[in-house]
């Protein structure tokens, strides 16, 4: 879900195999009524490659893509989230508790507890403030390890 509101706002398309034009062209012609038929959507989809997979995966519920934000704070983005938002420029909005987010930072440290989510919205924001309200060139600040 993410990363389809991501892509969607910045009108880029972040699905394989379907960045090819000619296919992208070809689905704008195909009429509404066979892309979502008796209530089955991506219908001419399935049709088009029902001998190629198996009734399985053509008819499985849809399934999210999970994105392992707990683990990265536990291990590599750690550091990063609590100089960012332990940053004294940060404590100066008085958005937020540091002795909360410090208290999230640990627990996540210590995977005592899952507050991967509320830890990554913290650190968008910051990163958010950092560069469009401050100006800051964050290339330095996001190297997180070997490339």
């Amino acid at each position: 879900m993410r990363v389809d509101k991501m892509t969607m706002a910045a009108s880029v398309e972040g699905r394989m195999p379907f960045l090819d034009h000619r296919l992208v062209e070809l689905a704008f012609r195909i009429p509404g009524a066979l892309k979502v038929k008796h209530g089955t959507p991506k219908y001419i989809l399935k049709k088009a490659v029902g001998d190629l997979l198996p009734a399985s995966i053509i008819q499985r519920p849809k399934v999210g893509f999970h994105v392992p934000v707990t683990r990265w704070f536990e291990a590599v983005l750690g550091p990063l989230a609590e100089d960012l938002l332990l940053d004294d420029r940060m404590d100066a909005l008085e958005l937020w508790d540091r002795g909360e987010v410090s208290r999230l930072l640990a627990a996540q440290r210590a995977g005592t507890g899952n507050f991967g989510m509320r830890i990554w919205a913290l650190v968008n924001f910051a990163l958010w403030y950092r560069h469009w309200m401050l100006g800051e060139n964050l290339e330095e600040t996001l190297s997180v390890g070997p490339a």
